[in-house]
């Protein structure tokens, strides 16, 4: 399709991104103890002026005592997922760049189904 401006408008089909994401976090998903988790902050976040850094901290310091679930999706969006709390934390770096949040109601629901099939619930 080609938009008003003479560009080139790619049909983009969400559910299929959404399944191929879930696939590829099937496949990659699996127990990471938290000083591992720390780790991984820590070198997302190697200062703590990092905007992020208090924030994630305080969701790890939360999350103590539970089990952290790590995976990654196809297109290269990682997660930390907390199955027994339904709570967790995309992070993505591309091109120096890094992008972070929390995972949205329908990718815990994913998340959570993938931990319960694969017996990390």
């Amino acid at each position: 399709m080609r938009q008003a401006d003479g560009m080139e408008n790619e049909s983009f089909d969400f559910d299929a991104l959404m399944q191929e994401r879930r696939e590829s976090a099937a496949a990659t998903i699996h127990a990471m103890p938290l000083e591992e988790v720390r780790k991984k902050a820590a070198s997302l976040f190697p200062t703590v002026d990092h905007p992020w850094h208090a924030v994630v901290e305080e969701f790890l310091a939360a999350h103590e005592t539970t089990t952290a679930l790590h995976g990654k999706t196809s297109d290269g969006v990682e997660f930390i997922f907390f199955p027994r709390e339904r709570k967790g934390l995309w992070f993505r770096l591309s091109g120096g760049t890094l992008g972070v949040g929390p995972i949205m109601e329908r990718g815990l629901s994913a998340l959570s189904e993938i931990a319960e099939e694969k017996g990390l619930a």
